[in-house]
């Protein structure tokens, strides 16, 4: 079992990705038992047989010792698929009849230390699980051992208030929309950034009548990822018009596809020297007038201090 080797930092401290595949590394044998009585083996035999430097087992070590940090003893060191059912029982013990029937449905929260904002959060949740026809039925604490955090590390001052919610399910929902919702939206863009075709599907949702919705989102068709096009989109499938789900998909949908096809269309075309500052400088702070990613590639509307121009990649 070796690590895959990555270049150390300049500093001469051991490469973050580095540590990082060797932490994943110690945990897979952690999980299958394959060190005896659960303890590691000598820094030496770990460099040999993941083949880093000891700097990086040292560290990886001393992360791996921190897993039973979260939540109570040992639940660092896994991923909980399912609902434990049985703990809620334990947990829940007024809802004992609908814990046994599965008709339920468990939310995991992590709220602000601040008792104010932390209410506020609280109140929020329900207000959003009863417009969606649900109750939230009971809150409980989840049980924290801080032993593993020093005293006055910044993880321990920071913890959050874990809190689980039982919420009910709505009514008139079947059995297929309370397991699983499933939404799926595809558009087809030109160079241009035009919607030329729209696949929209609804395998499962909270109403039976939810899918009939799904045709109306070929009205994408004929319109330009661009300034205007969630207004164009709430004009044609806002309210009533549409689905609430699918709508919003149309957000990550359109930055991920201008975000793939400007880029791409930027090396094909010849740079244009009009007099209009480009859309996406200044929309985020990756492209901020003052920042080193205009600095480099768009010189001309470059604003912060130092020289405008390409610059070496770091």
């Amino acid at each position: 079992m070796h690590v895959s080797a990555v270049e150390a930092s300049r500093s001469g401290k051991a490469s973050r990705r580095l540590v990082e595949a060797a932490v994943a590394a110690l945990r897979e044998q952690i999980v299958r038992g394959s060190y005896a009585d659960g303890r590691l083996p000598p820094q030496g035999e770990l460099c040999e047989e993941l083949g880093v430097s000891r700097s990086v087992v040292r560290e990886a070590m001393q992360l791996c010792r921190l897993f039973d940090h979260r939540g109570a003893p040992g639940h660092g060191a896994g991923v909980q698929l399912d609902i434990p059912w049985p703990l809620l029982l334990e947990r829940f013990p007024d809802h004992i009849r609908r814990i046994a029937q599965r008709d339920l449905a468990l939310g995991v929260f992590f709220l602000p230390l601040d008792a104010t904002l932390r209410r506020r959060c609280v109140a929020l949740v329900e207000e959003v699980a009863a417009l969606a026809g649900s109750e939230v039925l009971q809150w409980a604490e989840v049980d924290m051992d801080l032993s593993a955090l020093p005293e006055n590390s910044s993880a321990r001052r920071t913890v959050p208030v874990v809190r689980q919610a039982l919420f009910s399910r709505p009514e008139g929902m079947g059995e297929d929309a309370w397991f699983a919702c499933r939404y799926l939206l595809r558009l087809a863009i030109d160079d241009d950034l035009v919607v030329r075709a729209v696949c929209a599907v609804t395998d499962a949702a909270p109403f039976a009548v939810c899918p009939a919705i799904a045709p109306a989102f070929c009205k994408l068709e004929g319109l330009r990822l661009g300034p205007g096009f969630r207004r164009a989109v709430q004009e044609r499938l806002g309210g009533v018009q549409g689905c609430t789900h699918l709508v919003e998909l149309l957000g990550p949908i359109a930055t991920t596809a201008y975000q793939t096809v400007v880029p791409l269309l930027a090396r094909e075309r010849p740079v244009r020297d009009d007099a209009r500052m480009p859309r996406h400088v200044d929309s985020c702070h990756a492209l901020a007038r003052d920042g080193e990613i205009v600095r480099r590639h768009y010189p001309r509307w470059y604003t912060g201090a130092g020289e405008p121009g390409a610059t070496p990649e770091r």
